[in-house]
């Protein structure tokens, strides 16, 4: 009798489980364990992935996925989400949540890592932890009104230099927001009008307002320090130019060939130059010190708080010029010319201490009428005052000393000639006695010999015989003039 087929055995009670024995995947879990056994990256030790599917088999899809996202809450919708909230781990977005972290106030909308750093406003709107110095990087050009305002939206400095030139620029009211140029500043635009800067404080450099055609009208009135040279030549039509708070120009200051200059303003300024000795070539100031030449219409020079400069000091062919205001001024380091200023009939250099060269008033004040230089002490050169002079009142009742020459021959309207305690003329300390060369001038001794040694002499055909004690205080016999000077008797 035959008990069972060999087809059949598998029917038998005992090997009816066999099945769920199986690893089709090969995955190393069997059909039993195995949620797709189909599928080898799907078991019970499978990490979960982003994948809409239940990886591990633990019966949730997507939970803890190692390719999960983090999400930060967006409270203020920016589009940046807090870094300082812990971020949720999801592979699908979160309402209210953005992949990307690093908004500094998640409670404004205008802050966050992309947004405009408004320049010196005290928020850091970009969160850089900066508040933007607006500062530009670089040298700069500048050449249209947009240029201007695209400028102003993100910077307020240069480091650099800057330069503003174009024949469409017609003003730099754009340019409202300029606090600072680190180096150079060069303005030639040939149609701007007017040049105006309001908020400039300080140029590290040179400041260069040149060959502009059209300008008409020049301000930075609050610009306080320029560290090179300070140049305005060349403009044909600027009538105006007002620089009051500037205190400081620290190489030079040119103020050349402006034929219709009229106004110029220089309330505060105290230096200009350093004491570096330089020279003039073909009537120019070249390195250090203060030149105003070529300006035909400026009829008045003032500044009033100008107390050195430091080089040479060149006031030249300024046709209309008649009043050159330097009462403050101590010291010149290099010389002193002033020439072809035919207008020019007062001179108040009240507080200067020491001339450079010689002062000649033939030369360098053919028409001067009054000059007074109450605080000078020295004259390194000679002192000269020839008949062609139009002087009439000289007052410089504190002169000590005349390295050179004193000559003085007579001009015939010389009323007032004050030259103080007068101790040394030339190498000779005393007596002082020079002799002159013009009739009306000489220089005569005292028939007394022992008085001789104590005073020096000048005689003049209208003051008459002048004696001074050389050493004391004192000054020539005078009286009081119409023009708050002093006449003699």
């Amino acid at each position: 009798m035959v008990l069972f087929s060999p087809t059949a055995w598998f029917l038998l009670p005992g090997f009816l489980g066999c099945s769920n024995l199986q690893d089709a995947d090969q995955d190393g879990y069997s059909a039993a364990d195995d949620c797709d056994d189909e599928d080898p990256d799907r078991h019970p030790d499978a990490s979960e992935t982003c994948d809409g599917q239940d990886d591990d088999c633990d019966g949730a899809v997507d939970e803890a996925a190692v390719d999960a996202s983090s999400w930060y809450t967006d409270a203020d919708g920016d589009g940046w989400g807090s870094d300082l909230v812990e971020p949720t781990l999801s592979c699908d977005q979160p309402d209210d949540s953005v992949d990307r972290a690093g908004d500094c106030d998640d409670s404004d909308d205008a802050i966050y890592p992309d947004a405009h750093d408004t320049p010196l406003d005290g928020i850091d709107q970009d969160c850089d932890d900066l508040d933007n110095d607006g500062e530009y990087t670089g040298d700069l050009a500048l050449t249209t009104e947009d240029e201007l305002t695209d400028f102003c939206t993100d910077y307020r400095g240069v480091n650099g230099s800057l330069t503003i030139t174009d024949s469409s620029l017609v003003d730099l009211s754009e340019l409202d927001c300029l606090l600072w140029v680190g180096e150079n500043l060069e303005i030639t635009a040939t149609a701007l009008t007017s040049a105006s800067l309001p908020a400039l404080l300080s140029v590290g450099e040179d400041l260069v307002v040149g060959q502009a055609e059209s300008l008409e009208s020049l301000a930075m009135d609050v610009l306080e320090s320029v560290g090179g040279s300070l140049v305005i030549e060349g403009n044909p039509l600027l009538t105006t130019s007002s620089f009051v708070d500037v205190c400081d120009a620290g190489t030079a200051l040119v103020i050349r060939d402006n034929i219709s200059l009229v106004d110029l303003v220089f309330d505060n300024l105290q230096w200009v130059g350093s004491e570096q000795k330089t020279a003039f070539a073909g009537g120019h100031l070249e390195g250090d010190g203060l030149e105003v030449s070529g300006n035909a219409l400026l009829a008045e020079l003032s500044l009033p708080l100008l107390a050195m400069v430091g080089g040479d000091l060149l006031i030249l062919g300024n046709a209309s010029l008649e009043t050159l205001d330097l009462p403050a001024l101590e010291e010149v380091s290099g010389e002193t010319t002033i020439e072809e200023n035919e207008q020019l009939t007062s001179l108040d250099l009240d507080s200067i201490e020491q001339w450079v060269g010689d002062l000649d008033f033939g030369v360098s004040f053919p028409d001067l009428e009054v000059a007074n230089f109450g605080s000078l002490l020295q004259i390194s050169g000679n002192l000269h005052i020839p008949h062609t002079s139009s002087l009439q009142e000289l007052y410089a009742n504190s002169l000590l000393r005349v390295e050179g020459e004193l000559n003085v021959q007579g001009p015939p309207d010389l009323t007032t000639l004050e030259l103080g305690l007068l101790e040394e003329i030339g190498d000779r300390k005393q007596p002082a006695t020079r002799r002159t060369h013009h009739r009306y001038a000489q220089s005569r001794r005292h028939p007394d010999p022992q008085r001789d040694q104590d005073r020096y002499c000048i005689a003049h055909h209208r003051l008459g015989k002048l004696c001074h004690p050389v050493g004391r205080s004192g000054t020539f016999p005078h009286r009081q003039s119409n023009h708050g000077g002093r006449e003699p008797r």
